[in-house]
């Protein structure tokens, strides 16, 4: 490729149906260091020496019998590539403003006049070749950069289609572990889950401390629904390590296997209260004139009625009531389905009472406060309804990804960016097939 510093590499066509033209200028250009220099007095062969020189400029002469520099051009055109600043140079003795704007639209880029000045013919080559090779620069590192830009294109949708396959398997093993612990609560007579309870209590501390810092660490991961793999890489050791630190924790802790080693690390207070979570927000919509119109005593019962259809549907899809704020309810669900469901058993119910209430909501990782929740996921949630309208059941790509099949219709509303929340997210609106 022609680069700026070596201009007298570049490959020079020299079109001319005078011998003497074409020799004068093949030997100027070689004595100005110009190696690459193929001179022709054919222009019909200027074709098929254009395709195979692969020229870096071009000095045509206009004026040919048979077939002129315009004829030429037109031959040529076609295998420049379209954006490509390959210069042609017209020699004429003809420099009427009619010639001259011909020759432009038509492809040619300078002229030269006959009798050619030397020294003006060496300054404008070395003017247009310098053109060209800084064309050619920025040509090439707008292609590396495009690479770069679909390699980190690429990149960043394998890394999405990783987390939400974590998300995935992480709420799966949640449900289990969930539905794991209500067996355990519901199996055996009460004598004995009492003697249990007791017995952690007596024996917790001596199991605590059995187990090491780095067992409490595997322990941890593991009741995330990590698998062994996910596990070696945030901690930065190998599969086998791990596996060794599993059989060690099932062992002190003494259970069958891992997830029985994760519902007994619940029961000795091993693990933070941090878990996958569906976060719902809901609220009324124009509530402030609404209550203007009503007055505070209709404005009170109305919110009243809103709350107890609002904790009738949490309960039946099995949501937590977190929190009423105004004219809002925060609740959380350990499956995202229950919790869309009931968003949208809210909304329908709702219009019975003569108004209309909007809905956002999004899983992630919250962590337990007393009655409350916290977290990232939760400004997320809160931020997703905030964008919601009248009547919108509107879910983030966390919730959309992980209900693939569960009878229900998402109707994408494009990416766009959350107060607050770096990057972009994708939002989806909710129907019930």
């Amino acid at each position: 490729m022609l680069r700026p510093d070596a201009l007298t590499d570049a490959r020079i066509l020299v079109v001319d149906d005078q011998p003497a033209n074409v020799a004068l200028l093949e030997d100027l250009l070689g004595q100005a260091g110009y190696t690459e220099v193929r001179g022709i007095t054919q222009p019909r062969k200027a074709e098929a020496v254009f395709g195979e020189f692969a020229p870096d400029l071009v000095l045509l002469d206009l004026l040919m019998p048979g077939l002129d520099g315009f004829g030429v051009m037109a031959r040529l055109r076609p295998q420049i590539v379209d954006g490509e600043f390959l210069p042609v140079l017209m020699l004429t003795a003809d420099i009427t403003p009619e010639v001259k704007r011909r020759a432009l639209t038509e492809g040619a880029t300078d002229f030269l006049n006959k009798p050619l000045d030397t020294v003006e013919v060496l300054l404008r080559i070395r003017n247009l070749l310098h053109t060209r090779a800084l064309h050619l620069a920025l040509q090439g590192e707008n292609e590396v950069l495009e690479g770069r830009v679909q390699a980190r294109t690429r990149e960043l949708e394998e890394a999405k289609t990783e987390v939400l396959g974590l998300y995935r398997e992480l709420a799966k093993r949640n449900q289990e572990l969930h539905e794991l612990v209500g067996k355990l609560l519901q199996t055996g007579d009460e004598d004995r889950r009492r003697a249990d309870a007791a017995a952690v209590h007596r024996d917790g501390a001596e199991v605590v401390e059995r187990l090491t810092g780095r067992e409490h660490d595997v322990l941890r991961l593991v009741a995330q629904g990590q698998t062994n793999a996910e596990i070696a890489r945030n901690l930065t050791v190998s599969v086998a390590t791990v596996k060794t630190h599993i059989e060690h924790i099932i062992g002190k802790l003494g259970v069958a296997d891992r997830t029985h080693a994760a519902v007994r690390a619940v029961d000795l207070g091993l693990l933070s209260a941090r878990r996958l979570t569906t976060v719902l927000f809901t609220d009324i919509v124009g509530s402030t004139e609404m209550a203007v119109a009503m007055g505070d005593g209709r404005w009170h019962d109305l919110k009243q009625r809103f709350y107890a259809l609002m904790r009738r549907e949490l309960a039946r899809f099995q949501g937590e009531e977190i929190d009423t704020a105004g004219d809002g309810v925060l609740a959380t669900f350990d499956a995202p389905e229950r919790a869309v469901r009931c968003a949208c058993a809210v909304r329908d119910a709702v219009r019975g009472l003569g108004f209309s209430v909007r809905s956002g909501l999004h899983t992630g990782e919250v962590e337990r406060q007393g009655r409350g929740v916290s977290g990232v996921a939760v400004h997320v949630g809160a931020r997703v309804s905030a964008l919601a309208g009248p009547d919108d059941v509107l879910v983030s790509a966390v919730v959309r990804e992980l209900l693939p099949s569960a009878g229900l219709t998402f109707v994408d509303n494009g990416a766009t960016r959350l107060k607050g929340v770096p990057g972009e997210w994708r939002l989806y609106t909710v129907t019930v097939r």
